[in-house]
Protein backbone atom coordinates (compact mmCIF):
# COMPACT_ATOMS: atom_id res chain seq x y z
CA UNK A 1 0.00 0.00 0.00
CA UNK A 2 2.84 2.43 0.94
CA UNK A 3 4.61 1.55 -2.22
CA UNK A 4 1.13 2.23 -4.40
CA UNK A 5 0.91 5.15 -2.26
CA UNK A 6 4.78 6.44 -3.22
CA UNK A 7 4.01 6.01 -7.45
CA UNK A 8 0.41 7.66 -6.90
CA UNK A 9 -0.31 10.01 -4.06
CA UNK A 10 -4.15 9.03 -4.63
CA UNK A 11 -6.70 10.18 -1.75
CA UNK A 12 -8.53 7.20 -1.01
CA UNK A 13 -5.50 5.28 -0.74
CA UNK A 14 -4.29 7.83 1.18
CA UNK A 15 -7.45 7.13 3.98
CA UNK A 16 -6.96 3.64 3.67
CA UNK A 17 -3.39 3.41 4.55
CA UNK A 18 -4.10 5.87 7.77
CA UNK A 19 -6.98 3.20 8.43
CA UNK A 20 -4.85 0.55 8.80
CA UNK A 21 -2.51 1.75 10.75
CA UNK A 22 -5.18 2.96 13.40
CA UNK A 23 -6.12 -0.69 13.28
CA UNK A 24 -3.10 -1.72 13.92
CA UNK A 25 -2.69 0.43 16.99
CA UNK A 26 -6.23 -0.29 18.10
CA UNK A 27 -5.20 -3.99 17.81
CA UNK A 28 -2.01 -3.70 19.96
CA UNK A 29 -3.78 -1.45 22.55
CA UNK A 30 -6.18 -4.62 22.69
CA UNK A 31 -3.76 -6.23 24.62
CA UNK A 32 -1.35 -5.33 27.88
CA UNK A 33 1.18 -2.14 27.41
CA UNK A 34 3.36 -0.48 29.87
CA UNK A 35 2.54 3.46 30.77
CA UNK A 36 5.04 4.62 27.87
CA UNK A 37 4.11 2.39 24.84
CA UNK A 38 0.00 3.13 25.99
CA UNK A 39 1.06 6.76 25.56
CA UNK A 40 3.10 6.60 22.88
CA UNK A 41 0.54 4.70 20.89
CA UNK A 42 -2.10 7.44 21.74
CA UNK A 43 0.23 10.24 20.45
CA UNK A 44 0.91 8.33 17.04
CA UNK A 45 -2.86 7.70 16.62
CA UNK A 46 -3.29 11.49 17.24
CA UNK A 47 -0.83 12.30 14.47
CA UNK A 48 -2.73 9.70 11.99
CA UNK A 49 -6.36 11.22 12.99
CA UNK A 50 -4.74 14.91 12.20
CA UNK A 51 -3.13 13.35 8.81
CA UNK A 52 -6.61 12.51 7.87
CA UNK A 53 -7.89 15.81 7.17
CA UNK A 54 -4.76 17.14 4.98
CA UNK A 55 -4.19 16.08 1.29
CA UNK A 56 -1.67 12.75 0.85
CA UNK A 57 2.03 13.27 1.42
CA UNK A 58 3.91 13.67 -1.63
CA UNK A 59 7.35 12.65 -0.41
CA UNK A 60 7.14 9.40 2.40
CA UNK A 61 10.66 9.83 2.64
CA UNK A 62 12.01 9.11 6.49
CA UNK A 63 15.19 9.26 8.98
CA UNK A 64 17.18 7.15 10.61
CA UNK A 65 15.20 6.42 14.23
CA UNK A 66 14.87 4.12 16.81
CA UNK A 67 11.52 3.38 18.58
CA UNK A 68 12.76 3.51 22.17
CA UNK A 69 13.99 6.55 21.62
CA UNK A 70 11.08 7.97 19.32
CA UNK A 71 8.19 6.24 22.22
CA UNK A 72 10.17 7.97 24.80
CA UNK A 73 9.70 11.31 23.57
CA UNK A 74 6.20 10.91 22.49
CA UNK A 75 5.18 9.39 25.98
CA UNK A 76 6.58 12.48 27.33
CA UNK A 77 4.98 14.92 25.13
CA UNK A 78 8.26 16.43 23.61
CA UNK A 79 8.05 14.50 20.37
CA UNK A 80 8.22 16.89 17.48
CA UNK A 81 5.37 16.20 14.78
CA UNK A 82 6.59 13.34 11.95
CA UNK A 83 6.36 14.90 8.42
CA UNK A 84 4.46 11.60 6.92
CA UNK A 85 2.95 8.95 7.94
CA UNK A 86 5.95 6.19 6.98
CA UNK A 87 7.45 7.44 10.32
CA UNK A 88 4.94 5.93 12.16
CA UNK A 89 4.24 2.65 9.84
CA UNK A 90 8.25 2.38 10.34
CA UNK A 91 7.77 2.78 14.29
CA UNK A 92 4.95 0.22 14.71
CA UNK A 93 7.07 -2.11 12.65
CA UNK A 94 10.08 -1.34 14.73
CA UNK A 95 8.20 -1.62 18.52
CA UNK A 96 6.34 -4.89 17.59
CA UNK A 97 9.03 -7.07 15.94
CA UNK A 98 11.08 -5.98 19.63
CA UNK A 99 8.27 -6.12 21.87
CA UNK A 100 6.38 -9.47 20.05
CA UNK A 101 8.19 -12.26 19.47
CA UNK A 102 7.47 -15.99 19.05
CA UNK A 103 9.82 -17.36 21.88
CA UNK A 104 12.65 -19.65 20.20
CA UNK A 105 12.46 -22.29 22.67
CA UNK A 106 9.33 -23.34 20.14
CA UNK A 107 11.85 -23.68 17.90
CA UNK A 108 13.08 -27.46 16.49
CA UNK A 109 16.66 -27.27 17.41
CA UNK A 110 17.95 -27.24 13.90
CA UNK A 111 15.82 -23.90 13.52
CA UNK A 112 17.13 -22.76 17.12
CA UNK A 113 20.83 -23.23 15.86
CA UNK A 114 20.04 -20.70 13.12
CA UNK A 115 18.18 -18.36 15.25
CA UNK A 116 21.53 -18.75 18.10
CA UNK A 117 23.24 -18.17 14.98
CA UNK A 118 22.03 -14.57 14.08
CA UNK A 119 21.87 -13.20 17.69
CA UNK A 120 25.32 -12.87 17.50
CA UNK A 121 26.58 -9.24 17.88
CA UNK A 122 22.47 -7.64 18.57
CA UNK A 123 21.56 -6.47 21.67
CA UNK A 124 18.05 -6.58 20.21
CA UNK A 125 16.38 -9.88 20.21
CA UNK A 126 16.27 -11.94 16.97
CA UNK A 127 12.69 -11.97 16.33
CA UNK A 128 11.10 -14.96 15.15
CA UNK A 129 8.48 -13.58 12.83
CA UNK A 130 6.54 -16.78 11.22
CA UNK A 131 6.97 -19.96 12.29
CA UNK A 132 4.54 -22.46 9.66
CA UNK A 133 5.00 -25.84 8.19
CA UNK A 134 7.12 -25.09 5.24
CA UNK A 135 7.88 -21.65 6.18
CA UNK A 136 10.73 -20.04 8.86
CA UNK A 137 11.47 -16.08 8.99
CA UNK A 138 13.85 -14.32 11.22
CA UNK A 139 14.38 -10.85 11.92
CA UNK A 140 18.28 -9.61 11.87
CA UNK A 141 17.72 -6.37 14.07
CA UNK A 142 20.92 -4.24 11.81
CA UNK A 143 19.00 -1.29 11.07
CA UNK A 144 15.76 1.05 11.05
CA UNK A 145 14.39 -1.08 8.03
CA UNK A 146 13.18 -4.64 8.31
CA UNK A 147 16.37 -7.30 7.64
CA UNK A 148 15.47 -11.06 7.58
CA UNK A 149 16.24 -14.04 6.31
CA UNK A 150 13.28 -16.33 5.22
CA UNK A 151 13.35 -19.99 4.39
CA UNK A 152 11.52 -22.46 2.89
CA UNK A 153 11.96 -25.62 1.13
CA UNK A 154 14.50 -25.49 -1.40
CA UNK A 155 14.45 -21.46 -0.94
CA UNK A 156 16.02 -18.96 1.22
CA UNK A 157 15.51 -14.98 1.09
CA UNK A 158 17.35 -12.12 2.63
CA UNK A 159 16.01 -8.55 2.72
CA UNK A 160 18.58 -6.41 4.06
CA UNK A 161 18.01 -2.25 3.67
CA UNK A 162 20.20 0.99 3.92
CA UNK A 163 19.73 3.60 6.40
CA UNK A 164 16.26 5.16 5.23
CA UNK A 165 18.43 9.01 4.37
CA UNK A 166 20.97 7.24 2.73
CA UNK A 167 21.32 9.29 -0.73
CA UNK A 168 21.63 7.52 -4.47
CA UNK A 169 25.11 8.53 -5.37
CA UNK A 170 25.81 6.99 -1.67
CA UNK A 171 25.08 3.37 -1.64
CA UNK A 172 28.70 1.55 -2.26
CA UNK A 173 27.68 -1.06 0.22
CA UNK A 174 24.79 -2.45 -2.09
CA UNK A 175 26.88 -1.80 -4.67
CA UNK A 176 29.74 -3.85 -3.43
CA UNK A 177 27.12 -6.39 -2.18
CA UNK A 178 25.80 -7.21 -5.40
CA UNK A 179 29.58 -7.34 -7.11
CA UNK A 180 30.02 -10.10 -4.36
CA UNK A 181 26.92 -11.90 -4.84
CA UNK A 182 27.99 -12.36 -8.29
CA UNK A 183 30.92 -14.13 -7.32
CA UNK A 184 29.38 -16.16 -5.14
CA UNK A 185 26.98 -17.45 -7.81
CA UNK A 186 29.85 -18.14 -9.87
CA UNK A 187 31.51 -20.09 -7.21
CA UNK A 188 29.38 -22.06 -5.20
CA UNK A 189 26.52 -24.66 -6.12
CA UNK A 190 22.86 -23.35 -6.27
CA UNK A 191 21.61 -20.43 -7.64
CA UNK A 192 21.66 -17.20 -6.49
CA UNK A 193 19.65 -14.29 -7.84
CA UNK A 194 19.76 -10.17 -5.97
CA UNK A 195 18.09 -7.24 -7.03
CA UNK A 196 18.84 -3.10 -5.64
CA UNK A 197 15.50 -1.20 -5.25
CA UNK A 198 14.73 2.08 -3.63
CA UNK A 199 11.14 1.58 -2.15
CA UNK A 200 9.61 4.32 -0.05
CA UNK A 201 13.06 6.80 -0.24
CA UNK A 202 15.22 3.92 1.38
CA UNK A 203 17.30 1.53 -0.57
CA UNK A 204 16.85 -2.10 -0.36
CA UNK A 205 18.66 -5.33 -1.29
CA UNK A 206 16.80 -8.27 -2.09
CA UNK A 207 18.59 -11.74 -2.34
CA UNK A 208 17.15 -15.07 -3.18
CA UNK A 209 19.11 -18.17 -3.35
CA UNK A 210 17.78 -22.00 -4.66
CA UNK A 211 19.70 -24.87 -2.66
CA UNK A 212 21.37 -27.48 -4.94
CA UNK A 213 19.51 -30.21 -2.28
CA UNK A 214 15.34 -30.21 -2.21
CA UNK A 215 16.03 -30.50 1.21
CA UNK A 216 17.26 -28.20 4.21
CA UNK A 217 20.13 -29.69 6.52
CA UNK A 218 21.40 -27.72 9.97
CA UNK A 219 25.04 -27.08 8.16
CA UNK A 220 23.16 -25.80 5.36
CA UNK A 221 20.91 -23.19 6.87
CA UNK A 222 23.98 -22.21 9.03
CA UNK A 223 26.40 -22.19 6.01
CA UNK A 224 24.05 -19.63 3.90
CA UNK A 225 22.91 -17.44 7.49
CA UNK A 226 27.04 -17.68 7.50
CA UNK A 227 27.49 -16.37 3.76
CA UNK A 228 25.37 -13.66 4.04
CA UNK A 229 26.09 -12.44 7.83
CA UNK A 230 29.51 -12.52 6.34
CA UNK A 231 28.83 -9.58 4.32
CA UNK A 232 26.66 -7.51 6.52
CA UNK A 233 28.84 -8.01 9.54
CA UNK A 234 32.15 -6.75 7.66
CA UNK A 235 29.89 -3.36 6.57
CA UNK A 236 29.42 -2.12 9.77
CA UNK A 237 31.20 1.16 9.67
CA UNK A 238 30.26 1.51 5.28
CA UNK A 239 26.84 3.54 5.01
CA UNK A 240 27.19 6.38 3.41
CA UNK A 241 29.65 5.69 1.21
CA UNK A 242 30.30 7.71 -2.35
CA UNK A 243 29.34 4.94 -4.67
CA UNK A 244 32.66 5.95 -6.84
CA UNK A 245 34.86 3.98 -3.49
CA UNK A 246 33.93 0.75 -5.17
CA UNK A 247 35.00 1.52 -8.39
CA UNK A 248 37.60 -0.74 -8.98
CA UNK A 249 35.74 -3.61 -7.21
CA UNK A 250 34.18 -5.70 -10.29
CA UNK A 251 37.21 -6.71 -11.86
CA UNK A 252 39.58 -7.06 -8.51
CA UNK A 253 38.24 -10.00 -7.37
CA UNK A 254 39.03 -13.44 -9.66
CA UNK A 255 38.37 -16.70 -8.36
CA UNK A 256 42.17 -17.56 -8.02
CA UNK A 257 42.89 -16.08 -4.81
CA UNK A 258 39.21 -14.76 -3.81
CA UNK A 259 36.95 -17.59 -3.93
CA UNK A 260 39.35 -19.63 -1.02
CA UNK A 261 39.78 -16.90 0.58
CA UNK A 262 35.87 -16.30 1.24
CA UNK A 263 35.31 -19.66 2.00
CA UNK A 264 37.95 -19.29 4.99
CA UNK A 265 36.40 -16.39 5.91
CA UNK A 266 32.74 -17.87 5.76
CA UNK A 267 34.14 -20.97 7.79
CA UNK A 268 35.71 -18.50 10.39
CA UNK A 269 31.98 -16.58 10.52
CA UNK A 270 30.60 -19.94 11.38
CA UNK A 271 33.14 -20.82 13.98
CA UNK A 272 32.46 -17.33 15.97
CA UNK A 273 30.86 -17.98 19.12
CA UNK A 274 29.57 -14.90 21.65
CA UNK A 275 27.19 -16.88 23.21
CA UNK A 276 28.89 -16.90 26.27
CA UNK A 277 29.09 -13.23 26.91
CA UNK A 278 28.20 -10.33 24.41
CA UNK A 279 30.39 -8.88 21.73
CA UNK A 280 30.16 -5.39 20.55
CA UNK A 281 30.46 -6.11 16.53
CA UNK A 282 32.52 -2.56 16.03
CA UNK A 283 34.85 -3.83 18.20
CA UNK A 284 35.85 -6.89 16.31
CA UNK A 285 38.51 -6.85 12.93
CA UNK A 286 35.32 -8.40 11.53
CA UNK A 287 33.38 -5.21 11.20
CA UNK A 288 35.48 -3.37 8.96
CA UNK A 289 37.27 -6.32 6.64
CA UNK A 290 34.49 -5.78 3.59
CA UNK A 291 34.56 -2.61 3.55
CA UNK A 292 38.07 -2.31 3.58
CA UNK A 293 38.31 -5.20 1.29
CA UNK A 294 35.72 -3.10 -1.39
CA UNK A 295 37.41 0.04 -0.52
CA UNK A 296 41.24 -0.42 -1.05
CA UNK A 297 43.50 -1.89 -3.22
CA UNK A 298 46.06 -2.07 -0.89
CA UNK A 299 43.89 -3.74 1.18
CA UNK A 300 43.03 -6.18 -1.34
CA UNK A 301 46.51 -6.82 -1.98
CA UNK A 302 47.42 -7.27 1.15
CA UNK A 303 45.38 -9.86 2.11
CA UNK A 304 46.08 -11.86 -1.06
CA UNK A 305 50.21 -11.78 0.01
CA UNK A 306 49.32 -12.62 3.20
CA UNK A 307 47.29 -15.53 2.09
CA UNK A 308 50.36 -16.39 0.09
CA UNK A 309 52.30 -16.22 2.87
CA UNK A 310 53.05 -18.55 6.10
CA UNK A 311 52.34 -17.22 9.43
CA UNK A 312 55.64 -16.16 10.62
CA UNK A 313 56.24 -13.35 7.89
CA UNK A 314 52.56 -12.43 8.49
CA UNK A 315 53.68 -11.96 12.30
CA UNK A 316 56.53 -10.35 11.38
CA UNK A 317 54.14 -7.75 9.06
CA UNK A 318 52.00 -7.36 12.22
CA UNK A 319 54.89 -6.48 14.69
CA UNK A 320 56.31 -3.99 12.14
CA UNK A 321 52.65 -2.73 11.55
CA UNK A 322 52.74 -2.55 15.45
CA UNK A 323 55.73 -1.03 16.03
CA UNK A 324 55.21 2.30 13.71
CA UNK A 325 51.80 2.76 15.58
CA UNK A 326 53.11 2.30 18.52
CA UNK A 327 56.08 4.76 18.06
CA UNK A 328 55.09 7.91 15.81
CA UNK A 329 52.04 7.60 14.41
CA UNK A 330 52.32 10.13 11.87
CA UNK A 331 49.51 12.37 10.67
CA UNK A 332 45.31 11.08 11.93
CA UNK A 333 44.92 9.91 8.42
CA UNK A 334 48.13 7.76 7.64
CA UNK A 335 47.43 6.51 11.50
CA UNK A 336 43.96 5.14 10.44
CA UNK A 337 45.19 3.95 7.42
CA UNK A 338 47.17 1.79 9.04
CA UNK A 339 45.56 0.88 11.90
CA UNK A 340 42.88 -0.57 9.25
CA UNK A 341 45.53 -2.84 7.70
CA UNK A 342 47.02 -4.26 10.94
CA UNK A 343 42.74 -4.61 11.31
CA UNK A 344 42.76 -6.71 8.35
CA UNK A 345 45.92 -8.25 8.74
CA UNK A 346 45.00 -9.79 12.57
CA UNK A 347 42.01 -11.21 10.99
CA UNK A 348 43.60 -12.99 7.97
CA UNK A 349 45.67 -14.77 10.98
CA UNK A 350 43.18 -15.70 12.67
CA UNK A 351 40.90 -16.81 9.58
CA UNK A 352 43.68 -19.03 8.15
CA UNK A 353 45.89 -20.32 11.00
CA UNK A 354 43.61 -19.86 13.88
CA UNK A 355 45.30 -23.06 15.97
CA UNK A 356 48.75 -22.13 14.90
CA UNK A 357 48.32 -18.61 16.18
CA UNK A 358 46.63 -19.38 19.28
CA UNK A 359 50.17 -21.58 19.78
CA UNK A 360 52.47 -19.06 19.25
CA UNK A 361 50.62 -16.55 21.07
CA UNK A 362 51.41 -18.77 23.65
CA UNK A 363 55.07 -18.79 23.44
CA UNK A 364 55.33 -15.24 23.62
CA UNK A 365 55.96 -13.29 27.03
CA UNK A 366 54.85 -9.91 25.57
CA UNK A 367 52.65 -8.80 23.48
CA UNK A 368 51.85 -5.60 20.56
CA UNK A 369 48.84 -3.99 19.83
CA UNK A 370 48.35 -6.99 16.14
CA UNK A 371 48.87 -9.74 19.02
CA UNK A 372 46.06 -8.63 20.81
CA UNK A 373 44.14 -7.72 17.53
CA UNK A 374 44.75 -11.49 16.56
CA UNK A 375 43.71 -12.90 20.13
CA UNK A 376 40.04 -10.57 19.75
CA UNK A 377 39.50 -12.85 16.58
CA UNK A 378 40.91 -16.49 17.12
CA UNK A 379 39.99 -16.80 20.94
CA UNK A 380 36.53 -16.56 20.16
CA UNK A 381 36.75 -19.43 17.35
CA UNK A 382 34.73 -22.70 18.82
CA UNK A 383 37.40 -25.11 17.03
CA UNK A 384 40.62 -24.04 19.00
CA UNK A 385 38.34 -23.55 22.47
CA UNK A 386 38.86 -26.71 23.98
CA UNK A 387 42.49 -26.41 23.34
CA UNK A 388 42.68 -22.86 24.66
CA UNK A 389 40.88 -24.31 27.55
CA UNK A 390 43.46 -26.60 28.19
CA UNK A 391 46.42 -24.17 27.79
CA UNK A 392 45.37 -21.92 31.09
CA UNK A 393 43.61 -24.64 33.27
CA UNK A 394 45.57 -24.97 36.88
CA UNK A 395 47.21 -22.18 36.49
CA UNK A 396 47.20 -19.27 39.05
CA UNK A 397 44.83 -16.45 37.81
CA UNK A 398 46.87 -13.64 36.91
CA UNK A 399 46.31 -11.13 33.76
CA UNK A 400 49.56 -11.35 32.51
CA UNK A 401 50.94 -13.30 29.59
CA UNK A 402 48.65 -15.48 27.00
CA UNK A 403 46.08 -15.92 30.43
CA UNK A 404 45.87 -12.09 30.38
CA UNK A 405 44.32 -12.19 26.81
CA UNK A 406 42.10 -14.83 27.35
CA UNK A 407 40.75 -13.57 30.57
CA UNK A 408 40.64 -9.56 28.02
CA UNK A 409 39.27 -11.09 25.74
CA UNK A 410 37.32 -14.87 26.36
CA UNK A 411 37.32 -14.89 30.03
CA UNK A 412 34.81 -17.89 29.40
CA UNK A 413 37.71 -19.74 28.67
CA UNK A 414 39.88 -19.05 32.05
CA UNK A 415 37.47 -18.23 34.95
CA UNK A 416 35.95 -21.39 36.56
CA UNK A 417 33.69 -21.53 40.14
CA UNK A 418 37.19 -23.24 41.40
CA UNK A 419 39.42 -19.83 40.58
CA UNK A 420 36.66 -17.31 40.40
CA UNK A 421 37.72 -16.32 44.34
CA UNK A 422 41.40 -15.58 42.67
CA UNK A 423 40.50 -13.95 39.84
CA UNK A 424 37.98 -11.54 41.94
CA UNK A 425 41.61 -10.74 43.90
CA UNK A 426 43.53 -9.48 40.86
CA UNK A 427 41.13 -7.85 39.21
CA UNK A 428 40.23 -5.57 42.14
CA UNK A 429 43.46 -3.91 41.33
CA UNK A 430 42.39 -2.91 37.63
CA UNK A 431 39.61 -0.15 38.50
CA UNK A 432 39.38 0.69 34.60
CA UNK A 433 40.25 -2.30 32.84
CA UNK A 434 39.40 -5.45 31.71
CA UNK A 435 35.36 -4.62 32.43
CA UNK A 436 34.72 -7.44 30.18
CA UNK A 437 36.01 -10.40 32.42
CA UNK A 438 34.55 -8.50 35.70
CA UNK A 439 31.29 -8.56 34.13
CA UNK A 440 31.47 -12.21 33.03
CA UNK A 441 33.19 -13.24 36.63
CA UNK A 442 30.30 -11.42 38.34
CA UNK A 443 27.31 -12.96 36.24
CA UNK A 444 28.79 -16.22 36.84
CA UNK A 445 30.19 -17.07 39.57
CA UNK A 446 29.48 -14.14 42.26
CA UNK A 447 28.17 -16.69 44.30
CA UNK A 448 32.02 -18.00 44.40
CA UNK A 449 33.30 -14.78 45.82
CA UNK A 450 33.79 -13.26 49.02
CA UNK A 451 30.68 -10.93 49.82
CA UNK A 452 33.45 -7.90 50.94
CA UNK A 453 35.35 -9.05 47.90
CA UNK A 454 32.35 -8.69 45.28
CA UNK A 455 30.80 -5.61 46.96
CA UNK A 456 34.37 -3.59 46.31
CA UNK A 457 33.96 -5.05 42.31
CA UNK A 458 30.35 -3.69 42.55
CA UNK A 459 30.78 -0.33 43.99
CA UNK A 460 33.58 0.15 40.94
CA UNK A 461 31.54 -0.68 38.17
CA UNK A 462 28.84 1.47 36.34
CA UNK A 463 27.08 -1.45 34.97
CA UNK A 464 26.29 -4.46 36.58
CA UNK A 465 25.43 -8.01 34.81
CA UNK A 466 22.05 -10.02 36.46
CA UNK A 467 23.22 -13.74 38.12
CA UNK A 468 23.53 -16.27 35.34
CA UNK A 469 22.48 -18.73 38.83
CA UNK A 470 19.96 -18.22 41.46
CA UNK A 471 22.58 -18.16 44.25
CA UNK A 472 25.02 -15.78 41.73
CA UNK A 473 21.63 -13.13 41.13
CA UNK A 474 21.39 -13.83 45.44
CA UNK A 475 25.04 -13.00 45.77
CA UNK A 476 24.95 -9.65 43.63
CA UNK A 477 21.91 -8.20 45.55
CA UNK A 478 23.17 -8.22 48.36
CA UNK A 479 26.19 -6.56 47.48
CA UNK A 480 24.13 -3.69 45.44
CA UNK A 481 22.24 -3.27 48.57
CA UNK A 482 25.78 -2.35 50.17
CA UNK A 483 27.29 -0.03 47.51
CA UNK A 484 23.99 1.29 45.74
CA UNK A 485 21.97 0.29 42.61
CA UNK A 486 23.57 -0.21 39.21
CA UNK A 487 22.58 -0.56 35.69
CA UNK A 488 21.40 -4.29 35.29
CA UNK A 489 21.95 -6.18 32.11
CA UNK A 490 21.98 -9.99 30.53
CA UNK A 491 25.68 -10.93 30.15
CA UNK A 492 24.65 -12.70 26.60
CA UNK A 493 23.07 -9.55 25.61
CA UNK A 494 25.01 -6.84 26.72
CA UNK A 495 23.22 -3.84 26.65
CA UNK A 496 21.13 -1.60 24.53
CA UNK A 497 21.76 2.00 24.94
CA UNK A 498 19.21 2.99 23.62
CA UNK A 499 16.67 2.20 26.66
CA UNK A 500 18.66 5.00 28.59
CA UNK A 501 18.07 8.66 28.41
CA UNK A 502 22.03 9.56 29.43
CA UNK A 503 24.17 6.38 29.55
CA UNK A 504 27.77 6.10 29.76
CA UNK A 505 29.57 5.37 26.54
CA UNK A 506 31.37 2.03 25.70
CA UNK A 507 30.62 0.04 28.46
CA UNK A 508 29.76 -3.05 25.82
CA UNK A 509 33.54 -2.55 24.46
CA UNK A 510 36.12 -4.87 25.00
CA UNK A 511 38.23 -4.01 28.00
Amino acid sequence: MLGRLVDDPDAVLWHRYLDLMRAWIAFAQATFLDDESAEALLALDGQLVAWADTAPSKDYTIEDCNWRVEFRALAAGVAEPYENPHFVHNLLHQWMLATNPIPSALLPAQLRAVHRFNQTFSTRATAVLRFERELFEISVPMGTHKASFTFRPQIATVEWSEPPDCDDDEIARLLAFGIVLDRFQAWWPGKLHHRREKVAGTWTLSIRYIAPTTRWRRDDLLRVCAQFRLLFDGAYDFSYVSNDEVDGLPGALPADPWQPIFERFVRHRLMYDDAAQYVALHTQPLSSWFADVARSTVARRMVVRAVRADLAGNLRAIDRLSGWLSSDGGSDERFARRYALLRLLSLVVAVFWPMDSVRLLTARERYNIGHDLVASSVLRRADVRDEVVAMVANRTPALDGFAGLVIRHVPALAITDDNAAGYAGVLLGEAHSFRRAKQYLIAHHAAAIDADVLARLVADMGTVPFGVGIDDERAIAAAMARVGDRLRFNIARGIDWTLLDDSPAGDNDDA
